[in-house]
């Protein structure tokens, strides 16, 4: 297949040097010199070539353009578009599409296209470019999901007022289209307006009809409008309403037992939970909501047995055979998203050096002792876990773990921990560690840590920021002392991006984080962004060093 794409390359490259004042040639093209065929030969030949591609019906109009006396400059620009988008072949096909409007700038069809074309690289602003183009072109071809389409792009720009009024403009244009509302609508939620929020899923559930199934979801998305804006009975009653509809939904269900876990109804949580695991599914989460419900109850050993079949539901199966023992905890539905990023350290087959993985902080002891359950499986792996203090269950689960994995016999230094103030424990460990690879000389780390200065000391592959204190302020403090510890593509991990200060929004873990974010975009790719978030350290920065 590549060499049918080079000859086809080559062949409209020389369709193209056969055109009337035709004077730029195809990008990534070295030869473009005119050769001793035909119009007519040349237009065969690419037909030709399509058909033993398996582009039968792409080649008929090349055929047809063979019959040609004279070429048509916009069939030939746009036809040769039309084959490199069937082969995806997006910065040859956007070219050839804008020869083609050069040449026929009312084409709708062929910017549509384009429009595709420019989505397919990433590159939004030419995208919404062109559909704006269109739409000036054509305001009657504005359809609704035109308006969606053109929406979805502002949104990616960062435009929100723009796709807020590109989605109005799609629900005035067919008020059933559900995907505007709910695109709307949690723009709205984003920026706080939660009452125009509730308004607008309120309006799109009563003109929904009784047996519509897409009721449910639009309760759902009510009942959530409503937890956010704390109106907690009115979520509650619109979460049951989406159940009703459709017993299987199952992030209504997790909506409910959210909102019952604020309100404190463990009772109603845990039958909530066996009812779920009973009727429809045994679901990790629902082990999960049920652990932390009998947790607070304060039914230790039952919240360990429902967090140990949460865990062992997500492939943790050791956790359920030495038994550990955690009481509040949600890390068993983070679980699918830290194995597939850190599936990089663990790949099959392949010999690595020893890892090492830092935590500051302890709250969640779970996710340290599945770190190193599951991840920290070579000999010399190491989690350092500096914390204030070392929760007591966290201590005895540790002593679980390690007593399951050293078969020598011996004390395992696979967990350690350093007790005190995070941040200074953090400079002593930059010290030591510039000490011990002799960088820099220790006089001159002695005084860069007095004076408060970074050490670049890239020395572990994961850095999980899970501290008591989330404060954005002290987030971004955190963040930024420990990153230059972390290895060019190491992960850093924060276990609160969503946390919200009770007084103080500037205070939002979140505002600290994006902070921390901004200071080194350079250096940096999101892998993932929810309730919590995941960087990537790009893989050459400091390489060198």
């Amino acid at each position: 297949m590549a060499t049918m794409m080079q000859d086809l390359t080559e062949a409209l490259a020389t369709c193209e040097t056969l055109l009337p004042l035709s004077d730029a040639p195809a990008p990534a093209l070295e030869d473009n010199r005119p050769h001793s065929i035909s119009w007519t030969e040349a237009c065969q030949t690419v037909g030709n070539i399509l058909t033993s591609m398996g582009f039968v019906v792409e080649a008929f109009p090349w055929r047809s353009m063979a019959l040609d006396l004279t070429p048509d400059i916009t069939q030939f620009y746009a036809e040769s578009g039309r084959i490199y988008g069937e082969c995806e072949v997006w910065d040859r096909a956007i070219y050839y599409w804008q020869r083609t409007l050069e040449n026929k700038p009312d084409d709708l069809s062929v910017r549509q296209r384009l429009a595709k074309a420019y989505n397919q690289i990433g590159d939004y602003r030419s995208e919404s470019k062109v559909i704006n183009e269109v739409l000036e072109i054509r305001p009657d071809a504005a359809t609704a999901d035109g308006h969606l389409q053109l929406g979805w792009v502002m949104q990616k720009q960062g435009q929100i007022e723009q796709a807020k009024l590109c989605f109005q403009r799609a629900i005035e244009q067919n008020d059933s289209l559900s995907a505007a509302y709910y695109a709307l609508g949690d723009l709205l939620l984003r920026q706080g307006q939660k009452e125009k929020a509730i308004e607008l899923f309120e309006q799109f559930v009563e003109q929904l009809a009784t047996e519509d199934p897409e009721k449910a979801m639009a309760h759902y998305r009510l009942g959530r409008a409503y937890r956010q804006a704390q109106q907690f009975e009115q979520a509650v009653t619109h979460f049951r309403l989406a159940l009703e509809i459709n017993d299987h939904l199952h992030w209504a269900y997790m909506g409910l037992m959210n909102v019952l876990m604020q309100l404190g109804q463990w009772d109603e949580v845990i039958k909530t939970c066996q009812v779920i695991i009973q009727t429809v599914e045994a679901f990790p989460w629902a082990y999960c909501f049920m652990g932390n419900a009998l947790s607070k109850k304060g039914d230790s050993s039952a919240a360990a047995a429902a967090h140990q079949q949460s865990f062992r539901l997500r492939g943790w199966q050791r956790c359920a055979d030495q038994e550990y023992e955690f009481g509040q905890t949600w890390f068993s539905e983070n679980i699918p998203i830290w194995e597939s990023h850190m599936a990089q350290f663990n790949e099959p087959g392949v010999w690595r050096d020893p890892m090492h993985v830092l935590s500051l902080g302890s709250s969640d002891s779970s996710s340290l002792c599945w770190l190193a359950d599951q991840v920290l499986r070579h000999p010399g792996d190491q989690l350092t876990c500096i914390t204030p203090a070392i929760p007591p269950d966290l201590q005895k689960t540790v002593a679980k773990l390690l007593q399951s994995t050293d078969a020598s016999g011996q004390v395992s230094d696979k967990v350690i921990f350093s007790v005190g103030d995070i941040s200074h424990q953090l400079s002593v460990l930059s010290k030591e560690l510039s000490e011990a690879l002799d960088r820099p000389a220790p006089a001159e780390v002695e005084a860069k840590v007095d004076a408060g200065v970074e050490i670049e000391v890239e020395a572990f592959e994961i850095i999980y920021i899970q501290s008591d204190e989330k404060q954005g302020d002290y987030i971004k403090a955190i963040a930024t002392q420990a990153w230059p510890l972390l290895k060019p593509s190491g992960l850093m991990i924060f276990k609160d991006y969503q946390w919200r200060h009770p007084q103080d929004p500037d205070q939002a873990s979140r505002v600290g984080i994006d902070a921390f974010i901004a200071s080194v975009t350079d250096e940096v790719e999101i892998l993932n962004q929810s309730h919590q978030l995941i960087l990537k350290k790009a893989p050459a920065f400091n390489a060198s060093r």
